[in-house]
């Protein structure tokens, strides 16, 4: 018996199928998904999955076939025959074309077991898309289950107005992509200690905002710069209103805050981490701060929400790198996806507008701290709703944000279009970090025309 019978399968018989396929054959300049579907359409019978063997017939039949979308149909059929095919098609249908692009085939080494037929490794940029950490991660990011609990506090979202802000003054306010809500557990472990997580866009919803009017928080440095920037624009534009627009900075950024480095402490507890790689980057650490506590002590996260950010960035990034991860140490993206808001997560960096608010130049910044006062008409008082890594908060009013995050250079577009075409000092031209870094030292105000506000409009598909 050849590798087709006499069956009849959903309308045809094997014989049928047979010259079919007979009728595909080419010479191609390698094995291609065309080859593979084919393959896979005579295998599939024998299968027994005359569902999946219709589908592809029919994808076959058409002017111009998918022959990926075949061959990956086929594969849901080949699951035990292929090795790896089931594992990577557990979470439904979002990994088909995945699984069809990892398809390996050697085409003299076909037959009923499949041959030499496997699934590629995925690459990094496939495993980790929008850059969560440096070192290749072991699963998908999309596969890493994050138990988030968002602050049910938090003020109801509001669909920004753009038209309103015509003739109005933009400035960036730059911040990291985390939100406001509880990590509760991470990759199936539950923290015995819950980590509350406060920062991002949604400060601007919280009640932070609803006690104090505090549209964002940074260190006193930069809030004073921004409240004084502010000040500036205003008088310059005849008394404008001046607009913080949140643009949201790399994925790495959360790192910075004192909770990203809690829930690093927490998944450490879980990590089957030897006693001699503790011992080591313990000795790691303490080239940072001579006063670490140690990888292991109960009073490890007291001890990361009062120490300097530099010694957090330290900590997370310490296992940032093949060796730590090897050796089973928490991965840094998976601790940073615990702390980012979702809907950032899919996001490049760069990107402005989620949340927006009207800034109140000169009406009294917010402390945490009593020992922050100091004379002068800029001071009001104590924060209500103190951040837990920042030290001072800027007063303003919530106006909502956008739908879809728009590029900062179509927003700022003054200083992109300023900078184009410019180079660096060794003659290269300005990438769009340089760009970015320019933008937040300078603190360039956009005035938002109406050519500005249609291309956005444009954009989130409002004018079409």
């Amino acid at each position: 018996m050849g590798l087709l019978d006499q069956n009849t399968y959903q309308g045809g018989t094997n014989a049928q199928w047979a010259d079919y396929v007979d009728s595909l054959k080419v010479t191609p300049m390698s094995f291609t998904a065309m080859d593979a579907a084919k393959f896979i359409a005579e295998a599939t019978p024998i299968i027994g999955d005359a569902m999946a063997a219709k589908e592809i017939y029919d994808e076959l039949q058409k002017d111009n076939p998918n022959y990926k979308y075949a061959a990956g149909l086929g594969a849901l059929a080949l699951v035990g025959i292929i090795p790896g095919v089931g594992d990577a098609l557990k979470k439904g249908g979002r990994g088909l074309l995945d699984v069809v692009n990892r398809i390996e085939v050697d085409p003299n080494a076909l037959g009923m077991s499949g041959g030499n037929i496997r699934l590629k490794p995925p690459t990094k940029e496939e495993l980790d898309p929008y850059g969560f950490q440096k070192t290749k991660m072991d699963i998908p990011l999309s596969d890493v289950d994050v138990d988030f609990t968002l602050d049910p506090n938090l003020s109801p979202k509001k669909k920004l107005d753009l038209e309103s802000l015509e003739g109005k003054v933009a400035v960036p306010l730059m911040g990291d992509r985390s939100s406001v809500g509880t990590v509760k557990g991470l990759l199936g472990n539950t923290f015995e200690n819950p980590v509350d997580v406060g920062g991002g866009i949604d400060f601007m919803r919280s009640g932070a905002n609803q006690l104090d009017d505090a549209i964002w928080a940074s260190k006193k440095g930069i809030i004073s710069r921004i409240d004084n920037n502010a000040a500036k624009l205003q008088e310059a534009n005849n008394g404008a209103d001046i607009v913080g627009i949140s643009l949201g900075m790399s994925p790495d950024a959360v790192d910075f805050a004192d909770f990203t480095s809690e829930v690093m402490a927490e998944m450490v507890k879980f990590a089957p981490i030897k006693k001699s790689d503790v011992i080591q980057y313990d000795q790691y650490m303490k080239a940072y701060d001579p006063n670490w506590v140690g990888l292991e002590s109960p009073d490890l996260r007291p001890y990361l929400k009062m120490v300097k950010p530099d010694i957090r960035k330290a900590f997370i990034r310490g296992m940032d790198n093949r060796a730590m991860q090897d050796a089973g140490f928490p991965s840094p993206a998976m601790i940073r996806k615990s702390v980012t808001d979702p809907n950032q997560v899919n996001m490049g960096s760069g990107m402005a507008g989620l949340s927006v608010g009207k800034i109140n130049p000169k009406s009294g910044l917010l402390y945490n701290n009593a020992k922050d006062f100091k004379k002068g008409s800029n001071i009001q008082g104590l924060a209500q709703v103190p951040h837990s890594t920042y030290d001072t908060q800027i007063k303003g009013e919530y106006l909502g944000g956008v739908e879809t995050p728009v590029y900062q250079g179509e927003v700022f577009k003054d200083l992109w279009d300023s900078m184009s075409g410019k180079t660096t000092k060794a003659g290269k031209p300005l990438n769009n970090a340089h760009k970015t870094h320019a933008l937040k030292t300078k603190m360039s105000g956009q005035l938002l025309t109406e050519e500005i506000l249609q291309n956005i409009m444009n954009a989130q598909g409002l004018l079409r």
